[in-house]
């Protein structure tokens, strides 16, 4: 699968996403609607209460006008109140009580002088009640919706002075209960509209998931098992389309790796084996023609030459100055174990190239002196340089003068012509260079001889 149809699926996904939030946008609007709805009908429902109470204080106030006013509170004033408010309802069935106070001046407060109530003509069942309750809704708004135990109210009151000597309240109680039932069940369906675009979406979550943010996480984790080296671990193929597809193009792309792997292996092992054969045979050629006085090894061989004995000294080697101290300790050491060897200038002059050599080619490495036995000592410097290329050997021992940069140049000629044993290893990771010098009176007497 290429980029364009990655890029295909994930414009698809941003459809369904942009989808999803074209619906809660849908959804905010549709609850800013109810709430603009909500508060009109709110206002409307208490304009009408108001307009209730104000209508039954005019009557109060007419009859007293009419000059009864003597008995504004009497059984007459009652039952033509009464008629009133039936009155009212049978022209507006949403009146449900009517209450008049008088305020009494002793106490400072109103006094019930008339009650009347008109009944609902609809009703709250329990089970609404307790949803209402739940979500409050009634407690929103204007704060004046109240339950008086038979169903929802809006209460409109109007305070009047009779003849400026009474002062009369007339309280008329307006049934809400289509009102609240309405905000109920809009306050439902926006609820169950919020529930499904959450499982529309949790939906759409787990289709992606499945569809592209599982399969890409196994692509991804299986990318990583190989890029260990496993190529032996192939990605599961779950879907038949364009991922399944790249997903199969990669597991065989792995196969024809593996195989390719697989090899380049046999011919490096073929190589190796052929290298190893023409090393042994070239170590023995060399060595035959220096009559056993240089011999090549192996890295693996080098501990036997170099952590055998007494370890006399140990110099590192990074400067031209260190080439001084490794000859100083060099003299030092002859004098103490040999003091009567005449041919120490030769030996420094040894060592001082060979030290030369690690400053030069390599840049850091370890000057070591080892007795391997009464009359042996071994020199040994060890580097981490680019090696020695093995090919200008002879030419390094036979001409004299010859010089590469491959190579020891001149100083490995002098080296080998003055010292009794050469013991050489040299990778591309670094060289190790060993030389024994015999310190036997009878050696050397006959060099002297010869």
């Amino acid at each position: 699968m290429n980029f364009a149809t990655f890029r295909e699926k994930g414009d698809s996904y941003f459809k369904v996403y942009a989808n999803i939030a074209a619906i809660l946008v849908l959804l905010v609007f549709l609850l800013a609607q109810f709430i603009i709805y909500r508060k009109i009908v709110s206002e409307d429902l208490l304009h009408d209460a108001e307009l209730h109470s104000k209508l039954m204080a005019a009557f109060v106030l007419g009859y007293v006008n009419t000059g009864k006013s003597p008995g504004f509170w009497s059984e007459e004033f009652r039952q033509k109140l009464n008629e009133n408010l039936f009155l009212l309802k049978e022209e507006d069935s949403n009146s449900v009580s009517l209450k008049v106070h008088v305020f009494d001046p002793q106490t400072s407060g109103w006094r019930e002088v008339f009650s009347a109530d008109g009944g609902f003509v609809t009703s709250i069942s329990p089970a609404e009640k307790r949803v209402i309750t739940f979500i409050d809704l009634f407690t929103k708004g204007s704060g004046r919706v109240r339950y008086n135990g038979e169903g929802f109210v809006v209460t409109g009151t109007t305070e009047m002075d009779v003849n400026n000597v009474t002062k009369l309240k007339v309280t008329t109680d307006v049934e809400a209960n289509d009102f609240i039932r309405q905000q109920l069940w809009a306050a439902i369906v926006l609820i169950l509209l919020f529930g499904v675009i959450v499982l529309v979406s949790v939906l759409q979550y787990r289709l992606l998931f499945f569809t592209l943010y599982k399969p890409l996480d196994n692509l991804i984790e299986g990318m990583k098992v190989i890029s260990q080296g496993n190529l032996d671990y192939r990605i599961p193929v779950l879907r038949q389309d364009k991922l399944g597809s790249f997903i199969e193009s990669f597991n065989n792309m792995v196969e024809e790796l593996k195989k390719s792997r697989q090899d380049l292996e046999k011919e490096l092992s073929i190589t190796k084996k052929q290298r190893e054969k023409i090393f042994e045979v070239y170590r023995d050629v060399i060595f035959a023609v220096t009559q056993g006085k240089l011999l090549l090894v192996k890295v693996e061989e080098l501990p036997s030459y170099t952590g055998e004995g007494q370890r006399l000294a140990e110099v590192t080697i990074s400067r031209g100055e260190d080439v001084g101290l490794a000859r100083k300790v060099s003299k030092q050491v002859v004098r103490q174990l040999f003091p009567r060897y005449q041919k120490t200038q030769r030996l420094l002059l040894c060592v001082s190239e060979a030290a030369t050599n690690v400053v030069k080619h390599a840049g850091f490495g370890v000057f070591s002196i080892l007795k391997t036995n009464d009359t042996t000592i071994r020199f040994i410097f060890q580097d981490k340089g680019p090696g020695i290329d093995l090919d200008y050997l002879p030419s390094a021992l036979f001409y004299q003068g010859f010089s590469t940069k491959a190579s020891l140049g001149y100083g490995f000629t002098l080296i080998y012509n003055f010292v009794d044993k050469i013991i050489l290893s040299s990778t591309k990771n670094g060289t190790t260079l060993a030389f024994d010098i015999i310190f036997l009176e009878q050696h050397e007497n006959n060099e002297m001889v010869s």
